[in-house]
């Protein structure tokens, strides 16, 4: 079996010396747009604007924030469209031939979990594959996924603050935590997700396609089964299996 090295990386396989130069971090690249999110909120705060007024920018508040930080985000991770992969990065995964597809069936894909890294990062190790196999080695469908992996996590996240507020709401909890609810889940995501997702950028493209795409499953689904259960436990009804959910939701 041939191993089609990516257009990004295979120029390098022949100059490990290139791959072992780091380039210059920017590792505030992805905070930069914080500042326009900071004016935003100036401006938005009460006594700036009139009542009607304020309650329209009350309502926008919350999308103009959630595109400023996928724009954090992107700007975070744009530093590794061009950086060249490390000598470690080969001996792990570029010339590892057990996580490539001779085709893609069930059969093949299945047959990756006898990779070194085995079932614990079946996903991760799915995705590198299929990138691969049916991107034709091209680093743009790479990071596209990897792009993509994060802007899901960070949804996730968002959705579960979202949703325990949105019941605290409807089960008649007052106070000021709960009039920001469109407000306080796109803070506590980009919090929460700021390390895993890559705020603080990396240009270690191997940290990007397994252990990002693992970190999604692990961590983005954590935040959303504890948001299901949470929300779901008063609808089951009985007192004993809202006991069971709240366990359940502490065990997540």
């Amino acid at each position: 079996m041939v191993v089609r090295l990516p257009q990004t990386w295979a120029w390098q396989a022949h100059n490990k010396s290139a791959a072992s130069k780091r380039r210059p971090s920017t590792k505030n690249a992805g905070m930069i747009p914080a500042f326009f999110v900071l004016s935003i909120l100036s401006i938005f705060s009460p006594g700036q604007l009139g009542e009607r007024t304020g309650m329209r920018a009350k309502k926008a508040l919350p999308h103009i924030l959630a595109f400023f930080i996928v724009l954090m985000i992107i700007s975070a991770y744009s530093n590794t469209f061009t950086s060249p992969p490390f000598l470690d990065d080969f001996q792990s995964f570029i010339y590892d031939k057990a996580l490539y597809l001779d085709s893609v069936s069930v059969s093949s894909i299945l047959s990756l979990s006898q990779s070194k890294f085995g079932w614990t990062r079946f996903l991760p190790v799915i995705t590198l594959a299929l990138n691969h196999s049916l991107g034709h080695s091209k680093g743009i469908y790479f990071h596209a996924v990897n792009l993509l992996i994060h802007l899901l996590a960070f949804v996730a996240v968002f959705w579960f603050f979202r949703q325990v507020l949105a019941a605290g709401k409807n089960r008649g909890a007052e106070g000021p935590i709960h009039e920001i609810a469109g407000l306080l889940p796109l803070c506590a995501a980009a919090a929460l997700r700021r390390r895993r997702m890559g705020l603080e950028p990396t240009s270690d493209k191997r940290r990007h396609i397994p252990r990002s795409a693992h970190g999604f499953h692990t961590g983005a689904f954590f935040y959303a089964e504890r948001g299901v259960l949470y929300k779901g436990a008063p609808s089951f009804g009985g007192q004993k299996k809202e006991r069971h959910l709240f366990l359940l939701s502490l065990r997540a």
